[in-house]
């Protein structure tokens, strides 16, 4: 609390001043290292109290500057102003752009196609006191055209020759070695007399078109879809093998031994020497194909069962 005959002083007449001391009227106190005097004091309003500050008059006098920018339209330059909130102001607003303050940093951006003059200013307050003011002109520069495109580079014309392919690899050398695994997928022609193949043996789908395969034994093969055509099958032994689908057409089939064989949809048309005595012996002859014999041919004692599946594979049950 002031007593009587007692003044407070203050740095600024701001909301954030800052009290210097209380002194007798008339005495002096150092305000910014200047000694000033209480007549040197002007008193304003300050709430229900009264404070005092320096007089106007003590004031320095505005200063005063200039500043000039260049800018190219579409672009932004920086204004030469005093950026600090709430102490910058703008005085007069640019005609032909904007000024903006992002991050820290005032920045003026020309209106989009304008090349030309422009101009604003910044006051510079220190509270309600104005200590600068600057006048800014700016130079608003068309865009540059664009470059031109390179001219067009002429390409002599290079000619086109016809590939060189390579020669196809020579095919690898057929082999008839029905033991190596998997086993050939082609064994046309080969001579196999006497093979013994047990299981697992993996023949489906193999071409013995036109092999010797006489005194052969398939022991529990697998020659489903396998071709037989035309090839040699005299006294062979397909005992507990998977005939299933085989091609037989023309083979000759003397002797051969169809024990416990399967041989269902097989194709045994034009088999030659075939025994169909023999055949009843395969555990399944379903849908078998084979020439129908003239009545002098059929083999005697033919049991029904076997006849029967003649003539219901050939549509007369």
């Amino acid at each position: 609390m002031r007593a009587k005959g007692e003044i407070d002083v203050f740095d600024s007449p701001f909301a954030t001043r800052k009290k210097i001391k209380t002194i007798p009227a008339g005495n002096q106190v150092t305000v910014t290292g200047k000694p000033y005097g209480a007549n040197e004091m002007a008193m304003i309003a300050d709430g229900p109290g009264v404070a005092y500050v320096l007089r106007q008059d003590l004031i320095p006098p505005l200063v005063t500057k200039t500043a000039r920018i260049n800018v190219v339209d579409g672009q932004t330059a920086k204004v030469p102003c005093p950026d600090q909130a709430g102490q910058t102001l703008l005085a007069s607003e640019p005609t032909h752009g904007d000024v903006s303050r992002e991050e820290g940093q005032r920045t003026y951006r020309p209106r989009p196609g304008y090349s030309g003059r422009d101009s604003f200013s910044c006051l510079y307050m220190l509270g309600n006191i104005q200590v600068a003011e600057i006048a800014v002109s700016v130079s608003v520069a068309a865009p540059p055209p664009p470059p031109p495109p390179p001219p067009a580079q002429t390409v002599a014309a290079t000619p086109v020759l016809a590939p060189v392919l390579a020669p196809l690899p020579a095919p690898p050398p057929k082999t008839c070695d029905a033991n190596s695994s998997p086993p050939p997928r082609d064994l046309s022609n080969c001579q196999l007399t006497g093979k013994i193949f047990r299981a697992p043996c993996d023949f489906r789908g193999v071409n013995f078109s036109g092999a010797n395969l006489a005194y052969t034994r398939f022991l529990d093969c697998d020659l489903r879809d396998s071709n037989f055509s035309k090839s040699n099958l005299e006294d062979t032994s397909f005992s507990g093998s998977d005939l299933t689908s085989a091609n037989l057409a023309g083979a000759n089939v003397r002797n051969v031994n169809w024990a416990s064989s399967t041989v269902n949809k097989a194709n045994l048309r034009g088999a030659a020497n075939l025994d169909l005595n023999a055949l009843k012996l395969a555990y399944g002859y379903r849908d078998v194909e084979w020439d129908r014999p003239e009545p002098d041919a059929i083999v005697k004692g033919v049991t029904t069962g076997v006849d029967h599946v003649w003539k219901w594979l050939n549509g007369k049950p």
